[in-house]
């Protein structure tokens, strides 16, 4: 993949995770880092590679840097214990006017496809005054700008509209 590192940048959000009673029993001696280490393990399948309100967030950098005390919610009685998480996290956020680099993968009459980490590329015929599929081949390197991008809570990627600059 081309130039996908430089798609993400570090943001801080706010998030909250559980741990139910009897999962409480696995966190043995050193309950403060097992909490920490728990919890990140939680978010990490929770929101990990996936995208939630503000992009898409990478797995592997997910890092809790506060935590509140654990609360128990007497109302639901179910025993759980709720903390608020501040995390830390390399985050895929785009814009309109962002520029790309990434390799054609497909082509057809509606135009060119390319994956570019999380991002689903389609450059479209309609924004080019000339046939962009008749002049671009599977696997040359393009530079795109971003027109416009789509993505959905839980999704795996982000659908990107772009045009060829």
């Amino acid at each position: 993949m081309i130039q996908s590192e430089f798609l993400f940048v570090e943001d801080i959000f706010d998030s909250s995770s559980f741990i139910e009673p009897n999962e409480l029993s696995k966190l043995k001696n050193n309950y403060d880092n097992n909490i920490n280490n728990y919890l990140t393990e939680k978010i990490k399948v929770k929101l990990g590679n996936k995208c939630n309100d503000i992009g898409y967030i990478n797995k592997d950098s997910l890092e809790i840097i506060d935590r509140s005390i654990g609360k128990i919610n007497s109302s639901q009685f179910n025993g759980n214990v709720q903390f608020n998480l501040k995390i830390k996290a390399m985050i895929c956020k785009l814009h309109p006017g962002q520029k790309l680099r990434c390799k054609v993968l497909g082509k057809n009459k509606i135009g060119l496809f390319s994956i570019l980490g999380p991002l689903q590329i389609i450059i479209a015929s309609v924004h080019h005054d000339k046939k962009i599929e008749d002049l671009y081949n599977i696997n040359d390197i393009i530079d795109v700008e971003v027109i416009n991008y789509d993505f959905k809570i839980n999704s795996d990627h982000i659908k990107v509209i772009g045009k060829i600059i």
